[in-house]
């Protein structure tokens, strides 16, 4: 099977092998395994602007809270037993 990938992606990888000591072919087996093992595809490097907004997505998901009393987050509100 012969798969065609850019020159850039083949020093990527071909670099990245040797980083670890690894074949290319190991490589993209072990990309693939973590791929199927964790099913995210958020694994892949993203722009930094792509990631902001996802995250900015997620916060937006979550219910809004009162913010705590100053109380509620003193010392003493964590460790009771050290005055």
């Amino acid at each position: 099977m012969s798969i065609e990938i850019s020159h850039e992606t083949e020093v990527l990888l071909t670099e990245e092998a040797r980083k670890q000591g690894v074949s290319v072919d190991a490589l993209v087996k072990r990309f693939i395994d973590q791929h199927r093992t964790t099913g995210h595809r958020d694994e892949l490097p993203q722009p930094g602007s792509k990631k902001a907004q996802d995250f900015v997505a997620w916060a937006k998901g979550h219910r809004q809270t009162k913010p705590l009393s100053d109380e509620a987050v003193q010392r003493t509100s964590f460790y009771p037993d050290r005055s």
